[in-house]
């Protein structure tokens, strides 16, 4: 099955998702990955683009090397909500004034 996943990345795109997993088996006391983590994770890896699952892998190798495989899903939802593949659409400072906006709406139809 996981060539069948595979199916959908470059050469070098199969390199980064190696390296992924080469980093990936160091967060398990056996140093193994069994390949059902692997085909179920690669599963949810299609839902999204490719350059997102890439960029998602080579965030997790460089800044979150010693965490498990769930957490690229966030680093990939969160990448996918911004959408863009570097910098969010609004930036920080937009992102954090709209969730400002949000809550003082959700206070005022509560409370006033």
């Amino acid at each position: 099955m996981e060539n069948e996943l595979s199916s959908r990345y470059n050469a070098d795109q199969r390199l980064v998702i190696e390296e992924y997993w080469e980093t990936i088996r160091f967060t398990r006391r056996t140093c193994k990955v069994a390949d059902g983590v692997r085909d179920k994770e690669m599963t949810y890896w299609a839902r999204f683009p490719v350059e997102i699952v890439i960029q998602a892998l080579r965030i997790h190798i460089s800044k979150y090397s010693n965490l498990r495989e769930q957490y690229t899903r966030g680093i990939i939802r969160n990448l996918a909500r911004e959408g863009s593949y570097g910098q969010g659409t609004k930036g920080k400072q937009g992102a954090k004034h709209e969730r400002n906006a949000r809550a003082a709406d959700a206070f005022r139809s509560r409370f006033i």
